[in-house]
């Protein structure tokens, strides 16, 4: 088959991930994979399969729409995987005016928002795709309630995070020596919401609790996390590294992971963290949720609730105290193994060939 996928950037985040370990995993099964793009620049375009066409529409989103018609017409994919709404919408319609047979597959990976009209434009449009794939239940969930959303398939289908040919080195660092080490990893933003963490931190340090923050990632809101804990005299307490490529090190070194956000739709890192064999304390945000099924760690609730900061630490406390203990996270981490993703991915695309074909 040849497979064709859509991505605005190739910059790192987390559907470009999904995007870059799919394609490198169906190249390996002997499938045709092209990559269309925005704009060709960024950190993952070297981490494609070389084998792996990548093309650039070299042109702002709201004038994709031509190029992006003249390149499906010109590649005829069997299949196209998209993600986003917005550029859900480019694909459908770019498949419709070229009127290829090629199976559109929209997927979503966060919770977005619109205007009641936008909504319904949206779902009129975006039900012309054949199907959708939503990385947990509650984004499904979302999106047939927000857009009215009539594909003619629906399937949950995992993140493909965890790559178990990449070995995790190992670091020697006397900062984690002696303590407790709560990691939190991902993009530092508001929506992620990492102060919430540093407040919990903040807040075990007066209970005379030896533990300490590990904090992986950057962004907009890192200025204000860094003065915030200089301010508060935390510093020894809590350490930035930054953008890491293979966070996976650090976790190894690390207790428990704390996942602060207002709203997420999956959560790599979650799943990266179980990987690492640690137990998760998340707020109540949607994919994180729904990935530890109440046996891999807890949710402490809403993260406005007036108690989310008494809540986290209690449940930090239990496991520091050995209240709580969580057997078999590393074994629940391989459900979103590459392989293991990428194949059911493929085997959903051949079962709806078949469906249509004798329907």
């Amino acid at each position: 088959m040849k497979y064709a996928f859509f991505t605005p950037t190739c910059n790192v985040g987390g559907y470009e991930r999904v995007v870059l370990n799919l394609a490198n995993y169906l190249l390996s099964k002997h499938n045709d994979v092209i990559i269309i793009c925005g704009n060709k620049d960024g950190e993952l375009v070297s981490l494609f399969n070389k084998k792996i066409k990548i093309i650039s529409l070299n042109t702002r989103a709201k004038k994709m729409l031509i190029p992006l018609c003249k390149v499906i017409k010109e590649e005829n994919p069997d299949c196209i995987y998209v993600g986003f709404r917005f550029y859900n919408v480019l694909c459908t319609l770019a498949c419709k005016i070229t009127k290829t047979n090629t199976i559109i597959c929209i997927s979503q990976h966060g919770y977005e928002k619109n205007t009641k009209i936008i909504e319904i434009l949206l779902g009129k449009i975006l039900s012309k795709s054949d199907i959708f794939f939503g990385v947990s239940d509650s984004i499904i969930d979302y999106e047939k309630k927000s857009l009215k959303l009539k594909c003619n398939k629906f399937f949950q289908l995992n993140n493909p995070v965890i790559d178990k040919k990449i070995k995790i080195p190992e670091i020697k660092d006397t900062w984690f020596d002696g303590n407790y080490i709560i990691v939190s990893c991902g993009r530092l933003s508001i929506d992620k919401n990492v102060i919430l963490a540093v407040k919990i931190l903040e807040r075990l340090i007066v209970y005379n609790c030896k533990v300490k923050l590990l904090i992986i990632g950057d962004g907009s809101e890192k200025n204000n996390l860094v003065e915030y804990v200089k301010k508060r005299n935390l510093s020894k307490y809590i350490r930035f590294v930054g953008y890491c490529d293979n966070p996976l090190m650090y976790m190894k070194k690390c207790n428990l992971y704390i996942h602060t956000c207002k709203k997420e739709g999956f959560g790599n890192t979650v799943v990266e963290a179980l990987y690492c064999d640690l137990p998760i304390i998340t707020t109540n945000c949607g994919g994180p949720v729904d990935i530890i099924e109440k046996k891999y760690g807890v949710c402490i609730g809403s993260y406005d609730d007036p108690k989310i900061i008494e809540n986290g630490c209690k449940a930090i406390l239990d496991y520091i105290n050995g209240l709580k203990q969580i057997n078999g996270l590393n074994e629940k981490a391989n459900d979103y193994n590459i392989e293991n993703v990428g194949n059911k991915f493929e085997t959903i695309l051949k079962e709806y060939i078949m469906y249509e074909k004798n329907s």
